[in-house]
Formats: structure tokens, C-alpha cells, sequence
């Protein structure tokens, strides 16, 4: 069986865009993130044994690399795992383990540093279940909470698009991480960002316009808490203030260029499409 071709394909073959399915049932893959040699030889075979006794559980092993900044040591998640992440959230269910706290450089131009990183809860959202540990002894409890994530990744879901939960926060610009897993976060959440206008409109903090009431195209499915999005599902990216200069649109392993009036696709995975009057920027990988 091709590896890429997930239970989440399946789900939606055969459906056209817009429509989605009434159920999914999902592979979970359960990540640990940080530095080398962070757990021993025989934690890593009672974890690889665990996975082995669930067939829809994938144990995958990632690492971060230390950067300096300034006078700064951070653990850091390059461009090519960001995207990995950001994407398989969407399309799996994803539960993280940190061996430390793990950063993303959301801007490719910009230079490494606190301020213009965020972490791995920030980048994901409630798209992943997000844990951090600092030593062996703290795992066995953090894998059992992961485990519990996954049986219950909405909490106490009640989602249509209109939910927050639903837009990529890998692209999404706030000042302060928000998780939205309560009725009351949310909220407040769109106390904050709902723009009020006509349907599904948000307003992020760098006045980006987030309208997700055109027509659906493509044919990437995505779900979030464990429930099918529509096929095709987007939100179309403007400048909030009309006529008012280019902007950056970047989801921490593309940059793209919006000019005056123009507009671009992203999709709930953080992925990004082109629109109109846009043009995707050349940086180097981080």
C-alpha cells in the first residue's frame, strides 16, 4: 500500500469539491522533538513497541538544531519540519513531545531570535497536541495524555467553519497564543479577530483580511479536532485596508508577496495557493 495515500484520502474519494465526509477514522502519529540523544536506547524501544502494538500509531522521531542568537541558545525547528508538521496536523491526528521547547521562525527573512520565533504550541494551535518534558521520568505520564488526545482531539467539539479551530495559526498573525479548546476561548478569540462583515471574515493582528466564503477548489483534504473540513475549503488573504500596500504572507516555509488590491489562497494546513496579484518569494531555507 503507498504510505502517502492516507485513511483521510480514502475518506473523501470520490467526493467533489465542497463536499466532505460524515466520518473519518485517522493514523495517529505520535512525534518527539529535540536534540540528539535526548531519551536512552531502552526508552526507545518500549516507545517503538507501543506503537507497534497500534496499528493506526506511527512513533517518529525529529530534531531540533541549536541556533545562537545574540547571547541566546535556541532549539530550533527548521523550514522543511515546520511544513511536515504544519501539514500532517491536517491530514493525521498529531500529538508532539518536546524534549525542551522547540521554536519556528515564522518570517524567512527575518534574522533568528525570541522575538521573531514562536514556539511549537504557538505555530500549531489546536491543530496538534503539544507536550513538553525535561527529563524520562515526566514521559510515561505526558505519552498517557498524548493517548487520551487522541481519543478525544475536539474536546468538546461542536465545529463548523465559522470555528477558529479551524484557521492554519502556522499563518495566522496574533500577538499571544491562544488555545481554543474551550467554548470560553473561543470567544474571546472572536471577540478579537471576527470581522464583521458578511459570513466567515477575520481580521489577524497585521490587519490581513481572512474571508473564507468563496467557492471551494482543490482537492486537498483537511480536518481539524478530528472532523472533516469541506473539500477544498480556503480562505482568500487580503489587505484589511483597501488600497493600502503589498504585504507578506508566510507560514514559516514560504514567503509570498500580496500587492495592492491582490489577494492569495491559504488553506487550512497552512499551505499557500496563488491568487491574484501575488508572487511567491525566494529565501533561503532555516
Amino acid at each position: 500500500m503507498n504510505p502517502d495515500i492516507l485513511a483521510i484520502d480514502r475518506a473523501y474519494q470520490g467526493l467533489s469539491s465542497g463536499e466532505a465526509p460524515n466520518s473519518l477514522e485517522l493514523e495517529r502519529s505520535l512525534y518527539f522533538v529535540g536534540k540528539k540523544n535526548a531519551l536512552s536506547n531502552g526508552m526507545w524501544k518500549r516507545i517503538d513497541a507501543e506503537a507497534a502494538s497500534n496499528h493506526l500509531l506511527t512513533a517518529i522521531r525529529r530534531y531540533t538544531q541549536p541556533r545562537r542568537a545574540g547571547k541566546e541558545k535556541l532549539f530550533t525547528v527548521n523550514s522543511k519540519l515546520a511544513k511536515e508538521l504544519s501539514k500532517s496536523s491536517r491530514r493525521k491526528l498529531v500529538a508532539i513531545i518536546q524534549f525542551g521547547s522547540a521554536r519556528v521562525l515564522l518570517n524567512l527573512f527575518d534574522q533568528w531570535s525570541r522575538r521573531t520565533s514562536v514556539t511549537l504550541e504557538d505555530y500549531l494551535g489546536d491543530a496538534a497536541c503539544v507536550r513538553i518534558v525535561s527529563d524520562e521520568s515526566d514521559l510515561e505520564r505526558v505519552i498517557k495524555d498524548c493517548m487520551f488526545w487522541f481519543d478525544h482531539p475536539g474536546g468538546d467539539l461542536a465545529l463548523n467553519k465559522n470555528d477558529p479551530r479551524c484557521l492554519p495559526m502556522s499563518a495566522f498573525s496574533r500577538r499571544r497564543l491562544y488555545l481554543l479548546e474551550s467554548p470560553e476561548a473561543r470567544r474571546i478569540f472572536k471577540e478579537k479577530y471576527k470581522y464583521l462583515g458578511k459570513g466567515i471574515q477575520w481580521l489577524d493582528d497585521d490587519g490581513k483580511l481572512w474571508d473564507g466564503n468563496g467557492a471551494c477548489h482543490g482537492l486537498v483534504p483537511a480536518h481539524i479536532c478530528g472532523c472533516a473540513l469541506p473539500l477544498g475549503w480556503h480562505w482568500d488573504v487580503s489587505w484589511g485596508k483597501e488600497g493600502s500596500k503589498k504585504m507578506l504572507v508566510s507560514n514559516g516555509w514560504e514567503a509570498w508577496e500580496v500587492g495592492r488590491n491582490g489577494y492569495i489562497n491559504v488553506c487550512p494546513d497552512g499551505s499557500i495557493r496563488k491568487g491574484e496579484r501575488c508572487r511567491m518569494l525566494s529565501v533561503a531555507r532555516r
